[in-house]
C-alpha cells in the first residue's frame, strides 16, 4: 500500500470534517496553512479546532510534494491502528506522528520522512490523551518513550528505516 492510500485510509478513520472541507473546495493545503493546523492540534487535539486541524495535517501530506509520510506495520502497533481503528485516541496519535513528521520536514525544507520527529510529537499527545483519560494506555508507545529517555530510541527508529528501505522513498 502507497503511503497516499495508508493517509487517505487515515483520513476516513479519523472521519475530521476540515479534511473534507478542504477537498471539497479542491484547495490546496499550503505549508503555511499547515503550519498554523500542527499548532493548533499540539495546543488541543481533543477540541474542535484540534480536530478540524487534524484533518488539514492529513491532506497536506497527501497532497504535498514537500513532504514524504511513511506508516508501516511498526507505526501501526505503535499508534493502535491494529487494535481499534475507530477509537478516537488512535485517530489522534495517527494525526500526531504525521503531524510531527510533516513539521520536521517544512522545518528542515527537505521531503524525507522524520520517524522520530512524529514519535515525539506522538508522546506529547499521548500525555495529553491520558490526562484526559488515565486509563488509556498503550504499553508500546510507554516502551518507546523508555528508550527515548535513555537516549536509544533515534539509533531504533534509524534501524527501523534502513531495515524496510525508507531512505529510497524520500524526495
Amino acid at each position: 500500500m502507497t503511503q497516499r492510500a495508508i493517509l487517505l485510509c487515515c483520513i476516513v478513520l479519523i472521519g475530521v470534517r476540515g479534511a473534507s472541507a478542504a477537498q471539497d473546495e479542491k484547495k490546496e493545503v499550503t505549508p503555511a496553512d499547515v503550519r498554523k493546523a500542527i499548532a493548533a492540534f499540539q495546543k488541543d487535539s481533543s477540541g474542535k479546532e484540534g480536530k478540524a486541524a487534524a484533518g488539514v495535517i492529513l491532506l497536506f501530506a497527501i497532497q504535498s510534494k514537500d513532504v514524504v509520510v511513511i506508516v508501516g506495520k511498526e507505526e501501526s502497533a505503535w499508534l493502535g491502528l491494529e487494535k481499534d481503528k475507530n477509537d478516537e485516541n488512535t485517530s489522534r496519535l495517527m494525526a500526531a506522528y504525521v503531524a510531527g513528521s510533516v513539521l520536521a520536514q517544512l522545518d528542515a525544507k527537505k521531503p524525507a520522512h522524520d520517524m522520530y520527529a512524529g514519535l515525539r510529537q506522538v508522546f506529547q499527545t499521548y500525555q495529553q490523551v491520558q490526562k484526559e483519560d488515565q486509563t488509556f494506555k498503550r504499553p508500546e508507545l510507554d516502551k518507546l518513550q523508555a528508550m527515548d529517555k535513555e537516549g536509544k530510541l533515534k539509533a531504533h527508529v534509524a534501524e527501523i528505516q534502513e531495515k524496510r528501505g525508507d531512505r529510497k522513498l524520500d524526495k
